[in-house]
């Protein structure tokens, strides 16, 4: 009897502990995150630097 790769894999999928399977899925989103958790970086970056704009301004124009 031969098995095909697919099904190679689907029976050691089905044979792996249930620890695994939620590590292995905890691994895959760390990875879809990176490029959200860098884009909010950016934002808050960006968000920071105008808030300090706002307030040197605001500071300046209240001694003039």
């Amino acid at each position: 009897m031969k098995l095909s790769n697919e099904e190679k894999q689907a029976i050691l999928d089905s044979c792996e502990d249930e620890s695994l399977k939620v590590i292995r899925y905890l691994q895959e989103q760390e990875t879809k995150q990176k490029p959200y958790n860098l884009a909010m970086l950016i934002f808050t970056i960006i968000s920071a630097t105008g808030a300090v704009i706002a307030a040197v301004t605001g500071i300046l124009m209240y001694f003039q």
